[in-house]
């Protein structure tokens, strides 16, 4: 529902009768079902009126004084109408003023006071119709001596909300009401909050009414505990701010993914030429100790690469089955050696399994940089805790946790005892390449990419710390039914070779003319072209049908990898198709391509790693 709809819903079923006018002209411009249910007129015959026809005559001069003398935004008072049928009321308007389409309008909002008034008046006549109608009425009415500033008389659910008998609220002094001071009343009339007997406070609204007697000026005020309307708009606010950070770290995560593509393009080629010019010359070689710093420097920005890829939750993962509680004991020593012998160390694993599917490598990963910024809030020493296990959260615990449904999840918690974090950090926490950390000691990325992780394996990550008290990272993930799955060994070979053609379809040109030396290496024919299109009149030239495999980059200009692989399937169904990009799997253009079977291999990728995926993609071929 937009906004105009949800404003339009509001006015039509507020139960108080509404009204838009001109303010030039005072025609009316819309009214409310309320309005039609009071006023006894229906909506047509309100359009065709102004306001002033349903005001008697000295009525519409006084509105007319008061339009004149009150033009601000805003004004309110008490006024006589006349229904269709006759009859006189008493209406509280209270009007805002609005420019719409060029033309300023009021829109006023009419409670019918005539019985609120008519009580009032009755109340001066007879005690008992003054008693009747003063428990009768749903607010809590408080009568106070203006004089002596002191309680006269609450009705009965005065004396409930504010948990006093009714011979001890007799005589209280109405500022002992209050929970702030104000000039009217001891603050009783101004105050935003009250006071119970027991000392709790509570949001309130109050209008007041002042009446003449014998026995001096009294003032009836109407007090509404507001406490639920405050609470809903504050968890109203709250879900408008997670949403808004939520939509900025989605773009901020696009962001990221973007920079991550380009860099793994330029990657892969650094990586490739390096690795093959350090195989081309002798152990010793000056030039070769060079190229092996290059390899090592390119390894690290790929490593910072996939930090961004985590964050934005387009790394390539190894989800499996695991328990929590095993990850976080099997790495207690390596903690220990990284956090130091200064600070403590406590690793609690929960007494029940928490199976979760995630790639444990991503785990790892998300414990180390928690911990490492632990180790770096504490470097006078102090203790690290990491808890794991499972916590079972209902609908209103799970509301603190963006993007989660009620349910059990596995929950990883690492505390420390430091500094804690500033109050105005914490929003900015998991933004990247946000820090807290002095120049040049943090790159800004771990917690992103902690976010990230969380995210991708559909959790979620909250950080909770007060001033002086340390900080505690809570991690929750899904529990996971299925069985723990132990990981595949990783077995060493030598690059795989082969003799057949291989179709390189890719816009990079240094990444063409890497992928061609590495396979024209490995014993393949290559034929190259720079675009989709190009591609496929490669394929159309080969009459003799030698292509068996087209190694094909996701984004390329002309025509993209997957319209790419849909014509291929057509022209040449026998041609095996690989997919390559610098952004991964789950975040390029037409991903539902990989729901078929498709192969796929990231950037930046080694020698080796190309090699053996074109083996098998080929040898998945001929098994098929």
């Amino acid at each position: 529902m937009s906004v105009a709809d949800t404003c339009r819903a509001i006015f039509d079923r507020n139960p108080n009768p509404m009204v838009v006018y001109d303010e030039s002209t005072l025609r009316i411009l819309a009214v409310n079902d309320a309005m039609v249910a009071r006023y006894g007129y229906t909506h047509d015959e309100f359009l065709a009126m102004n306001i002033l026809d349903y005001r008697s005559q000295d009525e519409a001069s006084r509105l007319s004084r008061s339009l004149a003398t009150n033009p601000g935004d805003q004004n309110r008072g008490v006024w006589r109408h006349r229904t269709k049928s006759g009859e006189l009321i008493e209406a509280d308007v209270t009007t805002v003023r609005h420019l719409s389409e060029g033309r300023f309008v009021r829109i006023s909002i009419l409670r019918d006071v005539t019985g609120w008034n008519r009580a009032l008046r009755e109340l001066r006549d007879s005690e008992r119709n003054w008693r009747r109608l003063f428990n009768a009425v749903a607010d809590a009415l408080v009568v106070i001596d203006v004089g002596a500033g002191r309680v006269l008389e609450m009705n009965d659910i005065a004396l409930a909300m504010y948990g006093y008998s009714r011979d001890e609220a007799a005589g209280l002094p109405a500022a002992a009401l209050c929970a702030e001071p104000g000039p009217i009343l001891g603050g009783f009339a101004d105050a935003r909050r009250h006071r119970r007997k027991d000392g709790a406070e509570f949001p309130v609204e109050v209008r007041t009414s002042e009446i003449e007697s014998e026995a001096g000026s009294r003032v009836v005020a109407a007090v509404r505990d507001v406490t639920a309307r405050v609470e809903s708009e504050r968890l109203l606010m709250e879900t408008e701010t997670r949403l808004r950070q939520a939509q900025k770290m989605e773009a901020v995560g696009r962001l990221a993914g973007g920079i991550a593509h380009d860099f793994n393009n330029l990657l892969t080629a650094i990586l490739g030429l390096s690795e093959m010019s350090i195989a081309a010359l002798p152990v010793g070689h000056q030039v070769r100790a060079d190229l092996e710093e290059i390899r090592r420097t390119g390894a690290r920005a790929a490593a910072l690469t996939g930090q961004l890829l985590a964050f934005s939750r387009r790394q390539v993962i190894e989800p499996r089955p695991f328990d929590l509680n095993d990850a976080v004991l099997s790495m207690a020593m390596l903690l220990r050696r990284v956090i130091g012998e200064h600070i403590e160390l406590s690793v609690v694993p929960g007494p029940r399994p928490a199976v979760v599917r995630a790639d444990p490598g991503q785990i790892e990963q998300l414990v180390m940089n928690l911990a490492v910024n632990a180790r770096d809030a504490m470097s006078e020493g102090g203790k690290l805790t990491i808890e794991a296990g499972l916590v079972e959260l209902d609908a209103g615990a799970v509301a603190a946790y963006d993007g989660l449904a009620a349910g059990v999840y596995a929950r990883l918690v690492v505390s420390d005892t430091g500094p804690g974090v500033p109050a105005a950090a914490r929003p900015h926490l998991f933004e990247p390449f946000f820090t807290t950390k002095e120049q040049g000691k943090g790159t800004g990325l771990g917690l992103a990419t902690c976010y990230g992780i969380a995210k991708q394996n559909g959790g979620a990550i909250v950080c909770r710390s007060a001033g002086g008290q340390g900080a505690s990272f809570e991690v929750l993930l899904p529990q996971h039914a299925a069985e723990i799955s132990e990981p595949r060994a990783a077995v060493s070979a030598p690059t795989p070779r082969g003799t057949e053609t291989v179709l390189i379809a890719e816009d990079e040109a240094p990444i063409r003319r890497l992928s061609t030396r590495i396979l024209g290496a490995l014993g393949y024919t290559v034929l190259e072209a720079p675009d989709g299109e190009e591609a496929l009149e490669v394929l159309r030239g080969d009459r003799e049908r030698r292509v068996r495999l087209a190694l094909i980059d996701m984004v390329m200009p002309k025509l993209g990898g997957v319209k790419l692989a849909e014509a291929i399937a057509l022209l040449r169904p026998d041609v095996r198709v690989l997919f390559t990009s610098g952004y991964t799997e789950d975040a390029i253009p037409g991903r539902a391509v990989f729901e078929s079977g498709a192969e796929f291999l990231s950037k930046p990728y080694s020698v080796g790693q190309l090699g053996a995926r074109i083996r098998a993609t080929l040898d998945a071929v001929r098994l098929a």
